[in-house]
């Protein structure tokens, strides 16, 4: 019974809780992706910003979710110096990636990750995950998934930063 305990804690507090593979408080790798728009974009860009990064994919209702709530928060929040970007590996779907943010009104950049670089150096486990940088280019904080307290963490973390 107690060895049951320990591998339940375990695996509870394991870093697989997280969405992501680096800490909170380390430098967030930098990468250069080009959005739907053919433009090529880098983290560099955003130096001074605060940034939220939402990796998702299509068909995904988790993923259509975080969506919405990024673009309620971007709304919200960019006044502030706040950023959204959405990222989607998906490339061999650009097509309905762009039906989505049209349909989804989605007022963001998005995106295209063929290579998965953002997936691989950052560890990417679930999706969606979202990665909030900070204005250092840190990561401040992760939250993996689209839990039903998604927008309110969100919101209470970028109001911790400002």
């Amino acid at each position: 019974m107690r060895l049951i305990i320990l591998v339940l804690l375990t695996l509870l507090l394991s870093p697989f809780t997280y969405a992501i593979g680096i800490p909170v408080g380390g430098i967030a790798p930098d990468f250069t992706l080009k959005s739907l728009d053919g433009k090529a974009v880098s983290l560099k860009e955003y130096k001074g910003t605060i940034l939220v990064l939402i990796y998702w994919e299509t068909g995904q209702a988790r993923s259509l979710m975080a969506l919405e709530d990024g673009k309620d928060i971007f709304k919200k929040y960019k006044a502030k110096g706040v950023q959204v970007i959405g990222i989607i590996a998906e490339a061999d779907k650009t097509e309905e990636v762009r039906g989505i943010i049209k349909e989804h009104e989605i007022n963001f950049p998005v995106l295209l990750d063929p290579e998965r670089q953002v997936y691989g150096d950052y560890g990417i486990r679930v999706y969606p995950s979202t990665v909030v940088i900070d204005k250092e280019g840190r990561l401040a904080y992760d939250l993996p998934g689209h839990a039903p307290t998604y927008k309110t963490a969100l919101e209470a973390d970028l109001q911790y930063m400002l």
